[in-house]
């Protein structure tokens, strides 16, 4: 019978790698550090935008509940 493959577990994100030990190793953490700023600072300007367009769909809908409220209590 086969045995099944292992596969090598990801590593969680919190953990992190060696201090780098050269230039070429600074530099390949530095561009990695980079790219992860700017995906952070795309999804927290991404969830401003959603959390803005939320805010104005409730207002629209309190709006629309006191509309409908008037119109019942008639």
């Amino acid at each position: 019978m086969k045995r099944p493959f292992t596969s090598v577990p990801k590593r969680p994100r919190n953990a992190r790698s060696l201090a780098a030990r050269t230039r070429k190793e600074a530099a390949i953490h530095l561009v990695r550090i980079e790219f992860d700023i700017a995906r952070l600072e795309l999804g927290m300007s991404q969830a401003l935008q959603r959390a803005e367009a939320a805010r104005g769909d409730l207002v629209d809908r309190i709006r629309q509940r006191r509309r409908l409220l008037a119109i019942l209590e008639r």
